[in-house]
């Protein structure tokens, strides 16, 4: 047997398995058996966002410093202006979070 009969018999074998499988396929989803253990795809959970990591006040200070330290003074006051206080001590806790992405940004623009 050559090599195009032998390729000739799997595109023919991949063929009816083709065929094979559309008909499984159109038999579950017309199965009443089949809807009842799958549940419909617009009906599965939604995915669930990891929870944030809570940041404590300490290690925002600790950010803030490391970046006054690099003559950025000014802006860590402007930071903390922006979110409505004079000092770090200020800022509410549910704040903080927030702060700390700012404060890595302007870390990293300084970088």
């Amino acid at each position: 047997m050559s090599q195009s009969e032998l390729l000739q018999g799997v595109i023919r074998c991949v063929d009816q398995l083709a065929e094979s499988l559309k008909t499984l396929a159109t038999s579950m989803t017309l199965s009443d058996d089949f809807k009842q253990i799958s549940p419909p795809l617009e009906e599965s959970a939604p995915e669930e966002k990891p929870a944030e990591k809570k940041v404590t006040l300490a290690e925002v200070r600790g950010l803030l410093a490391e970046i006054s330290q690099s003559g950025r003074t000014s802006d860590v006051k402007k930071l903390i202006a922006k979110y409505g206080g004079n000092k770090l001590s200020d800022i509410k806790e549910e704040q903080l979070g927030r702060l700390y992405k700012d404060a890595e940004v302007l870390k990293n623009a300084a970088d």
